[in-house]
């Protein structure tokens, strides 16, 4: 059996997606009535969600994300430009550091090396933070004893110039969001995860063909996922393993749609951040 063919049968916990929906639907009530309906705090009654901070359920509205379109992705500037500018972005995925960066970057014309390296250095060294802490970054063990954030800013730095520069250009002309993903992943610092959400930004500039298909199942998703899964019936999945994983999500997918048009306030999400899967 070719592993295309692998089937994919999914036998869910019945009592867990209820409480995963559940919480699911009051995490979108809390933006809705705080951003839509103009609520003062306390948004909502469970004492988890007043305490504790959670990603929004849709991707477009959390600030990071609107940061992006709002700054970057609406930028009049060139492809490549545009494309540079998420990754530098999504390297630190903090304004702050963006925007200590110079903001948005034509290619080639970044302000100097040297002086970018000292702003980062006197930052950390006023307790300023650098980088989120929405998702792990790797730990720079090769930086030779500089501080990470320089150590990332000399590699992202360096795919303004030649060679590195081919690949802002191919990743311009990508013809799938998958040969995009596996493009930023070239790069130096840009793994699996940081590349996805690299490419999740450029897919509202691209017609992509399989932008409503390609997804990349990260460790903590595929955890998470297997947890509403039964334990004998726990698909065996790695996290690269990105055809499997397809299918993987197109099935939960498949069996999320119903509740998430039902929190979805008809279109609500969509007529505003374009949103649609």
């Amino acid at each position: 059996m070719k592993k295309k063919d692998i089937p994919i049968k999914l036998v869910w916990k019945q009592d867990e997606l209820k409480k995963f929906w559940a919480f699911m639907t009051e995490r979108y009530n809390i933006w809705y009535r705080r951003f839509v309906l103009g609520k003062k705090y306390p948004w909502t009654e469970d004492t988890v969600l007043r305490r504790f901070k959670f990603c929004n359920v849709f991707r477009q509205l959390d600030a990071g994300s609107q940061y992006v379109t709002d700054k970057i992705l609406s930028s009049d500037g060139d492809m490549e430009s545009i494309v540079y500018n998420v990754m530098l972005y999504r390297l630190f995925n903090i304004p702050y550091t963006y925007e200590l960066l110079g903001g948005f970057n034509q290619v080639g014309k970044m302000k100097r090396y040297n002086g970018l390296a000292d702003r980062l250095v006197d930052a950390k060294n006023k307790g300023h933070k650098l980088f989120n802490d929405a998702y792990l970054t790797a730990p720079g063990n090769d930086l030779n004893g500089r501080i990470k954030a320089v150590g990332y800013l000399e590699g992202i730095y360096k795919v303004q110039f030649l060679p590195d520069r081919r690949v802002l250009h191919r990743l311009a002309c990508s013809t799938s969001m998958f040969d995009a993903w596996m493009l930023v992943q070239s790069c130096r610092f840009f793994g699996p995860f940081i590349s996805y959400q690299v490419v999740l930004d450029l897919m509202w500039k691209f017609d992509w063909p399989d932008k409503d298909s390609f997804v990349y199942v990260g460790p903590g998703a595929k955890s998470a996922m297997d947890g509403f899964l039964q334990a004998s019936k726990l698909i065996k999945l790695e996290a690269a393993s990105v055809d499997t994983g397809r299918r993987y999500i197109d099935r939960v997918y498949d069996a999320a749609m119903p509740e998430l048009t039902a929190i979805s306030r008809v279109g609500l999400v969509k007529a505003k951040f374009g949103w649609d899967r």
